[in-house]
């Protein structure tokens, strides 16, 4: 049972008798009084026992997504039956007042509804109250909520609770009700308009056209008659003996190469740039990669690294990308840890065979050094392609271009400047290992990276 505030006004106003009349007799006699209207009230209330409650939420929507829950109450009582729906939901999913979807048919009187919202700093706290009217012929109302989560998480509300008002308004019941299930959100996908502009181009560039030379993402197509221009190397000579002139071989792109993803979870990777971590960021180019590289026959494996193997997604089906890899980092969050590139790369050479693409998402740093990612990403280029994508702070670049009258000292250009010269360093530094890097900000990184991927693609590079 519960006890309604008007309650604590009624006792409140016992004390009126004992200060006029300097006797407690009439305060006791109003307190008895009191005690019996509650207590009057409270047996009048309808039961809540044959009350059941039914939850539809969806299992998983995305990031800055309209998901529609449904609440059913069913087993009402026919008789006058007033209730109150109680939630709770975290602030950033950002859920919605209960509003009734099939709300009660009455013979004579119009229900009264009342809503109301308070919003405290842990829990947001939604409900509504119905009214149910005398000589009511339905016995069970839904209510809607709409969800519109800001952020990555597993979320469930807090349990349910279904208040039964007396006639009174004085007092009545409650029963308390499980949670709702839990509601996965996936990150939010902002590249996906430019995916099918690329995965066009892609096809474009391979197409059914033959290569004139091997490279290291190509294999034999057919035979054809030497023309003058073609590379001697490629002439077939059992073939060039048996049809009496030159025969040469012709190639092209090797189907279904592996891509892997390698994404940086530790302290780089909590960095927050501009608008988002830079984890964020990293999480969108590998959702953008992957979805490119499965979409044109390629074999995907997703790997997150901290200090341990935090999430693994091998051999991702073409539809099923977004969805996998979003599951897999759907409740982690970036670590303050240095990352064991180490055994990020024992564990790739569990499932990546020599050749292929290997694509490392984390900040070029000096940092990356004394971590052992330089002599990992330098062993890795001997037998596969390599490509390290870094997301920079655009803040830098525009404190070291600043003019000496700016806002900015000297100190904070000359930080940025070094920053900038030492990332240039460790590029060339790459590039002698044979390791192509890319360097962007939140804004251009997503494209550049697709560019990069197509360039990769069309000259064979994998």
């Amino acid at each position: 049972m519960f006890l309604s505030p008007p309650v604590i006004l009624l006792v409140l106003f016992a004390l009126i008798p004992y200060l006029v009349f300097e006797s407690v007799i009439p305060t006791i006699v109003w307190l008895v009084f009191v005690v019996l209207l509650v207590a009057l009230d409270l047996w009048l209330t309808p039961s809540l026992k044959t009350v059941s409650l039914e939850v539809e939420a969806p299992v998983k929507t995305r990031v800055n997504r309209l998901a529609k829950l449904a609440i059913k109450l069913t087993g009402l009582s026919p008789n006058t039956h007033r209730i109150k729906l109680e939630i709770r939901w975290a602030p950033s999913i950002k859920a919605s007042d209960l509003s009734p979807i099939s709300a009660p048919q009455t013979s004579r009187f119009p229900s009264r509804k009342k809503v109301k919202s308070d919003h405290s700093p842990k829990l947001l706290r939604r409900y509504r109250r119905e009214w149910f009217p005398a000589k009511t012929n339905k016995k069970s109302i839904t209510y809607a909520i709409t969800l519109e989560p800001s952020r990555r998480h597993d979320f469930h509300s807090s349990p349910i609770v279904v208040f039964s008002f007396g006639p009174l308004g004085l007092a009545g019941k409650h029963k308390k009700y499980p949670p709702t299930p839990t509601v996965k959100v996936l990150p939010e996908f902002r590249s996906a308009p430019l995916l099918p502009g690329y995965i066009k181009k892609i096809v474009t560039a391979e197409g059914n056209n033959a290569l004139l030379q091997k490279g290291a993402g190509s294999e034999f197509d057919s035979l054809r008659p030497y023309v003058i221009g073609d590379d001697v190397r490629d002439i077939d000579w059992r073939a060039t003996a048996r049809a009496r002139e030159a025969i040469v071989k012709t190639w092209h792109p090797e189907k279904e190469r592996q891509v892997t993803i390698i994404n940086d979870a530790g302290r780089q990777s909590a960095v927050r740039l501009t608008t988002f971590p830079r984890y964020d960021t990293q999480l969108e180019l590998s959702l953008l990669l992957a979805s490119m590289a499965a979409k044109t026959g390629d074999k995907v494996n997703y790997l997150e690294v901290s200090n341990l193997v935090r999430a693994r997604a091998l051999k991702l089906k073409p539809n099923a990308v977004l969805e996998t890899i979003g599951l897999a980092i759907a409740n982690k969050e970036p670590e303050l840890v240095e990352t064991n590139w180490d055994l990020a790369f024992s564990t790739l050479r569990n499932f990546h065979r020599d050749g292929g693409l290997i694509i490392v998402l984390t900040a070029l740093d000096l940092a990356m050094v004394p971590a052992g990612l330089l002599l990992q990403l330098q062993n890795a280029a001997k037998r596969s392609t390599v490509l390290l994508i870094s997301v920079t702070d655009q803040t830098v670049e525009t404190i070291a271009n600043s003019e000496i009258k700016s806002e900015y000292t000297s100190f904070q250009r000359a930080a940025a400047t070094y920053t900038l010269v030492e990332q240039n360093n460790l590029a060339s530094t790459l590039a002698s290992y044979q390791v192509t890097s890319l360097t962007g900000d939140e804004s251009s990184i997503a494209t550049k990276a697709a560019e990069k991927y197509v360039w990769l693609k069309r000259h064979g590079l994998f």
